[in-house]
């Protein structure tokens, strides 16, 4: 019997919900992800998401603006 007021206490507390990162949030992991100085503590908190979309989207449309960015300084360099 003793072992049936156990199991309440054995349980398992019920994980909290993850915030959704914020846009700032996104925007520094993606130039620290970029720039390859992410620190661990945020690795893992960005890495404990329930969805990498967001940081996928946001590391498309990063790459998006370095290219174009990288194309329009060559050209005006040439020029």
């Amino acid at each position: 019997m003793s072992n049936n007021l156990n199991t309440q206490s054995e349980m398992p507390e019920p994980q909290p919900k993850k915030k959704r990162p914020s846009v700032l949030r996104l925007v520094l992991t993606t130039f620290a992800a970029a720039f390859g100085v992410q620190n661990q503590e945020n690795l893992e908190e960005d890495f404990s998401q329930k969805s990498p979309i967001p940081y996928i989207i946001m590391g498309v449309v990063f790459t998006m603006i370095f290219v174009i960015t990288v194309v329009s300084v060559a050209k005006y360099a040439i020029s």
